[in-house]
């Protein structure tokens, strides 16, 4: 979040920031950048996605075909929870299961100066993208002479037809 925001910042224009997560990887106070230097710099929406029980995460080639699910030990993460004993685990045990992590989203959102939006449906999440703060205003130049044009020779070709009745 930290780096994406840094980068916004550089961009020419103001844009804004839609971040999807779950939270998974929603870092610890030890480990946490400067948030501080970075709130309130640009707008946007942090999307928690994902359900609220723990579900295993599919595994996808690049053809988006399942190769089954992540192992514990193929996520690179943040532990939340103690090391636990590898040999005792069952094959169930070793698939990593991810659920959304809403309260250190809505914190994180909150300490940023964005706005949080829960992804639920389709329908919620486009009127949160189209909401005014996410708007922005911009003049832009746009060239209409051709639409005068074609106006303009419809009118003639309407005063004169060519085959009178």
């Amino acid at each position: 979040m930290y780096a994406a925001i840094q980068a916004i910042k550089k961009l020419e224009r103001q844009h804004r920031l839609v971040f999807l997560t779950d939270g998974e990887q929603t870092v610890n106070e030890l480990h946490r950048p400067p948030l501080a230097k970075v709130a309130n710099t640009v707008q946007g929406l942090i999307v928690g996605v994902g359900g609220l029980k723990p579900v295993p995460l599919p595994k996808l080639d690049q053809e988006n075909r399942m190769l089954g699910y992540w192992q514990r030990n193929e996520v690179k993460r943040v532990d939340r929870q103690p090391p636990t004993n590898e040999a005792a685990m069952t094959q169930e045990d070793r698939i990593f299961r991810s659920l959304l992590h809403e309260a250190e989203l809505k914190q994180l959102a909150g300490t940023l100066g964005l706005s949080y939006h829960r992804l639920a449906t389709v329908e919620r999440f486009s009127e949160a993208l189209r909401s005014v703060d996410m708007a922005d205003r911009r003049v832009v130049e746009t060239d209409v002479r051709w639409l005068l044009a074609l106006s303009a020779l419809l009118l003639i070709v309407a005063a004169h037809p060519m085959f009178p009745i």
